[in-house]
């Protein structure tokens, strides 16, 4: 494969975890890979107990979204691609009518109400990494719980 490769990756380490090793194929024939992260935004305080209780359970502390897109940076430098973080809020960290989205541990991992606003904001940040780089090819993967 050769050209320009936009990877989509829902969350932080998906493609990563998805295909990386193609990524790195991919780039060590020549081809340019953005690896683009939609929900990489970094909450503002406070924290809900769900998010509180994920960060401890997974060793993040208080700081996770940055430790996270650090890790993501390092691991997409390894396999050659380019790492773009976009600011929208994953499942923990939003809020649906007044309250938290996620109102029990692990309930980022449920089937989630659709936010059609949500999916205008992706659908808008997947057309302007579009138009901004002009990849040959798109990947991405499913992004919903269950």
């Amino acid at each position: 494969m050769s050209g320009r490769l936009l990877v989509v990756s829902p969350h932080l380490d998906d493609a990563v975890m998805s295909v990386g090793a193609t990524v790195a194929e991919a780039v060590e024939f020549g081809c340019h890979v953005e690896i683009c992260t939609v929900f990489a935004g970094q909450p503002q305080p406070p924290l809900s107990g769900v998010a509180t209780r994920f960060h401890a359970e997974c060793g993040l502390g208080d700081d996770a979204i940055t430790r996270r897109r650090s890790e993501d940076i390092a691991a997409v430098g390894m396999l050659g691609g380019h790492p773009v973080h976009q600011d929208l809020l994953d499942a923990v960290y939003r809020t649906s009518h007044g309250g938290w989205l996620c109102t029990h541990d692990r309930a980022m991992f449920d089937p989630l109400p659709l936010d059609r606003q949500l999916v205008a904001a992706v659908a808008e940040v997947v057309a302007g990494r579009i138009t901004e780089t002009g990849p040959d090819q798109v990947w991405t993967c499913r992004a919903v719980g269950g």
